[in-house]
């Protein structure tokens, strides 16, 4: 008889874009209540950078020269996106954001528990500690958060 194995599938879709020469991709989780409003902050970042391609330049690209978003809702946990960073300490952008504001913070993995980060703690938490943005269509650039 086989042991009975467990397994949590979370599926995200990642779409890839070139906007004026620049690459980036954008992954959205499908999984969980919320999935409208994730598509909802996904296009209000899409537009903004079509409109504004420079913000990509804020954000460092990997080895290859794209650059990675992950987009959030204020109850995503900080250890829900930490486990989607690169284990190598490249820098990610974090696309979160609420009915007034956007926010692309820059993220980069560092040793486990190095920072005493709680893994529990959510984007909505750490909004709140940041100035936002006060404009809904503004995706303010932030400084370097490092997990």
């Amino acid at each position: 008889m086989r042991a009975r194995t467990d397994y949590h599938l979370e599926l995200h879709v990642e779409r890839y874009f070139v906007t004026e020469g620049r690459e980036w991709s954008l992954r959205v989780s499908e999984a969980g209540l919320g999935r409208q409003r994730r598509y909802q902050l996904a296009s209000r970042w899409m537009r903004y950078v079509e409109e504004n391609p420079a913000t990509l330049d804020r954000l460092q690209a990997d080895s290859v020269g794209s650059r990675l978003c992950i987009l959030t809702l204020a109850t995503d946990t900080l250890g829900w996106m930490i486990d989607q960073l690169d284990a190598d300490g490249g820098l990610t952008a974090v696309i979160t954001g609420g009915e007034t504001y956007g926010l692309a913070l820059p993220i980069r993995r560092v040793s486990a528990g190095e920072h005493g980060i709680d893994r529990a703690t959510t984007f909505a938490q750490i909004v709140a500690e940041l100035e936002p943005a006060t404009s809904a269509s503004e995706f303010a650039p932030r400084e370097l958060l490092t997990v």
